[in-house]
């Protein structure tokens, strides 16, 4: 019997991460998840033989299923397989029911203590015995999750996951990003360091990039690029790289795309066969362009 009778599954993420599976493998990999889920500690035995009689596959459709599938999702942690997400899912349902079961031991105990002392009180009892005066109910045990030795403050773990863009937030569980962001500081990562990578994370967003989800930028360690990816658009553009974000810095980044996105560069010189591009970039942007010593010019006709 499992530990936790039922298992979190996140439609999106999963379909976002096996589209690419075919229906024997897709179900062969949620045989996985099951047999993972129900195993003590979500963990299995890196074992092929125990793995296979578990999940009713002869040799033969092991080797070509679940190999391929357990190589991908899967990985070795002190001698056992791990499906990193849905480790992270289960330690924090075991966190919760934790809380939840020492709060309810706190509130019994409390109420059994108030029953026995109103129970004395009933009694004729001299002004001298202390009994007639019981002990105050105890303050409730202090439940909060510590953070492991090592691990940033409260303070400084909510000051980088404010900062870190919204995007990349919004699918993933804070009690997870918190771990991540422990474990990275254990490591000996500072809480500046972070902070100053969500917000260059921000920065690269607002350029019109993509985040990637917190828990796994964290635990990749990627706040240790010292500059984000430039968006694909302003990659694949030949023109000088400042120019362009001095424009996505004046007018956004989907304005430099619609418009500088098309042009070409010759010669300092932005080439177009839009007019609508052109009166655009010449009432919106001529004077950047003249600070970089520019100008625009369509079919060969100058500005």
């Amino acid at each position: 019997m499992s530990t936790h009778p039922y298992i979190p599954l996140y439609v999106d993420d999963y379909d976002a991460h096996t589209a690419h599976l075919t229906p024997a493998e897709d179900g062969v990999y949620l045989r996985l998840l099951r047999l993972c889920w129900r195993t003590p500690g979500c963990s299995l035995p890196n074992d092929d033989a125990w793995i296979a009689r578990k999940i009713r596959l002869s040799p033969e459709d092991y080797e070509a299923i679940a190999r391929p599938v357990l190589a991908e999702f899967f990985k070795l942690s002190r001698g056992r397989l791990i499906q990193r997400r849905l480790k992270d899912e289960y330690d924090d349902i075991s966190r919760k029911k934790s809380a939840r079961a020492k709060a309810g031991k706190s509130g019994g105990d409390a109420k059994a203590l108030k029953a026995k002392e109103n129970a004395s009180s009933n009694a004729r009892l001299l002004p001298s015995d202390t009994r007639a005066f019981p002990n105050p109910e105890p303050e409730p045990e202090d439940i909060t999750p510590q953070p492991p030795s090592g691990g940033v403050s409260h303070d400084e773990f909510l000051a980088i996951w404010s900062a870190y863009p919204e995007a990349g937030r919004a699918t993933c569980p804070m009690a997870t990003a918190r771990q991540e962001v422990d474990e990275a500081a254990a490591e000996g990562h500072t809480a500046a360091a972070m902070l100053t990578g969500a917000k260059r994370m921000a920065a690269h967003v607002q350029a019109g990039g993509r985040a990637k989800r917190f828990d796994r930028w964290a635990r990749d360690r990627l706040f240790e690029n010292t500059t984000p990816r430039r968006p694909a658009i302003a990659e694949a553009w030949d023109g000088p790289p400042d120019l362009w974000d001095d424009v996505s810095k004046a007018k956004g980044p989907g304005w430099a795309a619609s418009y500088l996105g098309p042009c070409l560069w010759r010669d300092n010189v932005l080439v177009t066969t839009s007019s609508t591009v052109r009166r655009a970039i010449e009432g919106e942007v001529r004077h950047i362009l003249e600070a970089h010593g520019a100008r625009i010019e369509m079919q060969g006709v100058s500005a």
